[in-house]
C-alpha cells in the first residue's frame, strides 16, 4: 500500500480504490504533493480516512481523524496525552534542534512521555533543506542519521 500510495498522482482518488482492499490491520501514511499540500491516511481492519491535517502537526502515533479517535481512546490514553503535550510545543518554523528536542520530550515519564519506553523511530522531515533526519532505537548508536531528500525537488517551498 505505502509504495502504491508512493506513486499515487491523486491522492484522493487512489484513496478510493484502498478503501476497497481487505486489511488484516491499520496503517498510517503522509502524503505530500510537488505544491507541498498534505494528507494523512489513517486505516483500521475495517475503516480508513484520509484528511489534510494542518501545518504544523505531529504525530505521535495516534488517530488524528476525529472519526477513528474514539476507537483507540480507551486502549491507548498515553498517545492522546503526548499529542497533546506535543501540539502544546510545536509551532511553525522551528529550527531543527528545537524540533530534536521536541521529539526527545521525556518530561511525562518512561510511559506518557513523547519519547518514551515503546518509542522505535523519530523522524524530522524538512522541505526547505529537502532533508529527513531519522532515528531508529534498533540503530540507537548510529543517532539521527539524515536522508537527502534533493530528488523532490521544490516541495513545499513558495
Amino acid at each position: 500500500m505505502a509504495r502504491f500510495l508512493s506513486e499515487t498522482q491523486d491522492p484522493l482518488q487512489d484513496f478510493q480504490k484502498l478503501k476497497s482492499l481487505q486489511r488484516a490491520t491499520g496503517y498510517n501514511h503522509n502524503i505530500m504533493n510537488m505544491d507541498g499540500k498534505r494528507w494523512n491516511i489513517e486505516s483500521t481492519a475495517r475503516e480508513q480516512v484520509i484528511i489534510e491535517p494542518a501545518s504544523p502537526f505531529v504525530h505521535t502515533n495516534h488517530y488524528l481523524s476525529e472519526q477513528l479517535k474514539p476507537l483507540e481512546a480507551e486502549k491507548m490514553p498515553s498517545t492522546f496525552r503526548r499529542y497533546e503535550v506535543a501540539s502544546e510545543k510545536v509551532r511553525p518554523h522551528m529550527s531543527e534542534q528545537e524540533l530534536m528536542t521536541l521529539v526527545s520530550d521525556t518530561s511525562q515519564g518512561p510511559d506518557l512521555s513523547i519519547f518514551n519506553d515503546r518509542t522505535i523511530a523519530r523522524m524530522i522531515v524538512d522541505t526547505e533543506q529537502r532533508s529527513a533526519k531519522i532515528w531508529l532505537r534498533r540503530e540507537a548508536a548510529k543517532g539521527w542519521v539524515e536522508y537527502p531528500l534533493g530528488f523532490l525537488g521544490n516541495v513545499g517551498i513558495r
